[in-house]
């Protein structure tokens, strides 16, 4: 990989230590807001390029999501575990809800379940878990806030994520898949004949 496009992005190479730093200029507006100074740097921790290029872009979006917050003045909130499992078990009921009834065709939730499954164990390498949640399921999620009107924190939304994800399948494995009477499929892979 080309490192140049991570420099040209804003960061620099000291050829002492191999490790690459970020720079980013403080927009005028947002200057008094992160404590005078205009401009932040920090290192990326990382001297493969390929990591560097996946930490830098992890270091922009988070940097765009805090000027974002302060800019737009959400309140977002930190709550609790038990909290986010309950939120999480609105959805699953919410879901149990829509689809008790008339679930569907078995297989439908069964890949539901193995697409999910399949995206999480076959993530790019270099990319946290944590990033890679939000880049596959965080749309979904937070359309399911959004309903609420509750703005979650960083950190509360990522572990909701994870519930939410888990809500998801457990959904599809235990309830919806059963109503068809073909639950089965769900949870014993089909054996052909010897």
């Amino acid at each position: 990989m080309d490192t140049r496009g991570v420099q040209n992005a804003g960061s620099l190479e000291k050829p002492t230590q191999r490790k690459s730093l970020v720079r980013r200029r403080v927009p005028a507006n947002l200057v008094a807001f992160m404590g005078g100074k205009r401009e932040i740097k920090s290192s990326l921790g990382a001297s493969d390029p390929k990591l560097a290029e996946v930490r830098f872009k992890e270091n922009n979006a988070e940097l765009d999501r805090v000027w974002h917050e302060h800019l737009h003045g959400r309140q977002y909130v930190e709550v609790s575990q038990r909290q986010l499992s309950a939120l999480a078990g609105e959805f699953y009921r919410e879901l149990l809800a829509t689809h008790g009834d008339n679930p569907g065709h078995a297989l439908y939730w069964q890949q539901i379940v193995e697409r999910g499954k399949s995206l999480i164990a076959n993530r790019f390498p270099y990319q946290s878990r944590k990033w890679f949640m939000r880049g596959a399921f965080a749309r979904d999620a937070r359309a399911f806030l959004e309903g609420r009107r509750f703005h979650l924190a960083e950190k509360s939304f990522d572990f909701f994520i994870e519930e939410f994800v888990r809500a998801q399948h457990l959904a599809a494995e235990a309830d919806l898949g059963q109503g068809t009477g073909l639950g089965p499929l769900l949870t014993q892979p089909h054996d052909p004949a010897p």
